[in-house]
C-alpha cells in the first residue's frame, strides 16, 4: 500500500504535483506524447483559444472578467490572457522542469483570485475553472484526432496524456482558488494539525 505524505503535499506545490502525477498515472511516456503533440496542436492553438474566449464572452458572468473600467471589452487584457494561456500550453508540453511548472501553476492560480487593486471583477469562480478545463480538454482531443487521422495511436496517447495533465492542473488550481477545498479537506486533517503545531513551536 502506498503512503500519502499529507504534510508534504499540503506544504509543497512540487510535492503535490508529483503525488498527483503518481496518482493519475502520468509518466514519461505521457510527457513525451504531449511534447510530440505540439507539432500538431501548434497550427490549431490560435483557433482553439479564439473559440474558447468567444465562449467565455458569450456569458454575462464570465464576460465581465474581460471588461475595462467603462464596461467595455478590454482588448489589451484579452490579448494578454490569450498570450498567457498559449504560454501555459507550451510550458505544459515542453517545460524542462515539471517542478518549476508546479510553482508556475500555483502562481497563475493566485492571479485568478482578483486580488490586485481594481481587479476584483477579474476573480474567476471555481465553477468556471472546472468548466473551462473541460472545454479545453475537449478541444485538444478533437484537434488531435482531426489532425492525426492516419496516426490514431499518437492521437490517443496524446489525448490521454493531456487529460491526465489537465486534471493535475485543475487540482492545483482549486487548491489555491477554492477556499472551501482546503477547509473541508486538508485544514481539518491530522497532517494540517501537525503543520500548525510545528509552526507554533517555531515561533
Amino acid at each position: 500500500m502506498k503512503h500519502v505524505d499529507l504534510p508534504r503535499i499540503i506544504a509543497s506545490a512540487t510535492a503535490r504535483f508529483r503525488f498527483l502525477q503518481d496518482f493519475t498515472g502520468f509518466g514519461d511516456e505521457d510527457r513525451k506524447a504531449m511534447t510530440e503533440s505540439l507539432l500538431v496542436l501548434g497550427a490549431r492553438l490560435s483557433r482553439i483559444l479564439d473559440e474558447l474566449y468567444d465562449h467565455l464572452l458569450s456569458y454575462d458572468d464570465t464576460r465581465q472578467t474581460f471588461l475595462g473600467p467603462a464596461g467595455e471589452l478590454d482588448p489589451a487584457y484579452m490579448a494578454q490572457r490569450k498570450e498567457h494561456l498559449t504560454e501555459w500550453v507550451l510550458m505544459a508540453a515542453a517545460s524542462p522542469s515539471l517542478d518549476e511548472f508546479a510553482s508556475y501553476t500555483v502562481k497563475v492560480a493566485s492571479q485568478h483570485l482578483g486580488l490586485q487593486e481594481g481587479a476584483r471583477h477579474r476573480a474567476v469562480p471555481p465553477r468556471y475553472i472546472v468548466a473551462t478545463t473541460s472545454r479545453l480538454q475537449t478541444a485538444l482531443t478533437q484537434a488531435l484526432f482531426e489532425e492525426l487521422p492516419r496516426d490514431p495511436t499518437l492521437a490517443m496517447r496524446a489525448s490521454l496524456a493531456w487529460n491526465k495533465f489537465l486534471v493535475i492542473h485543475l487540482e492545483l488550481f482549486l487548491s489555491v482558488i477554492a477556499p472551501s477545498w482546503p477547509e473541508w479537506d486538508e485544514a481539518s486533517s491530522p497532517a494540517a494539525d501537525e503543520l500548525r503545531d510545528m509552526a507554533r513551536a517555531a515561533r
